[in-house]
């Protein structure tokens, strides 16, 4: 019985599950959205130089090079300036993370079997144990995510 349900939900991911899918896109395709379409895009939308004038790379430079002149960029310089911009990408990371749960939420409520239909409260138990895992990890991924980021 649960193997039975492990192969609906690994088809669901997977793409293979054809119902309701001329309307919109679910599990698998959804969460390929998700990451290539949704947080491309986000990224591609971050300008780097948005947030940086040049008077903030002289600054960083002329702070870098202490009393010597240098001729070319120091490294802490741009050490500092490029770790500025990239923790702009936490924001978007973060929001796909959240994208990505709220997908998988919708699998675990949407698969339906024939078999799951005469025992509802297993149908239910199931539910509530798939959900709680999903909840209980969040929380690390986005840690996990804010770590990737800062590395």
């Amino acid at each position: 019985m649960i193997a039975k349900y492990a192969a609906a939900y690994a088809e669901f991911l997977e793409g293979r599950f054809v119902k309701d899918t001329a309307v919109e896109l679910k599990g698998g395709s959804r969460l390929n959205y998700i990451f290539f379409e949704v947080f491309n895009q986000a990224i591609n939308n971050i300008d780097p130089f948005d947030a940086l004038t040049n008077d903030d790379i002289k600054t960083a430079i002329r702070n870098a090079s202490s009393l010597r002149p240098n001729l070319f960029v120091p490294e802490v310089a741009f050490e500092v300036l490029s770790k500025q911009q990239i923790n702009r990408l936490e924001s978007p990371a973060l929001q796909c993370v959240q994208l990505v749960f709220d997908e998988l939420r919708k699998v675990v409520m949407d698969i339906e079997m024939p078999e799951l239909s005469r025992f509802g409260t297993l149908k239910k138990k199931i539910i509530e144990v798939m959900m709680g895992l999903l909840n209980k990890q969040l929380t690390p991924t986005n840690t996990m995510v804010k770590h990737l980021v800062r590395i």
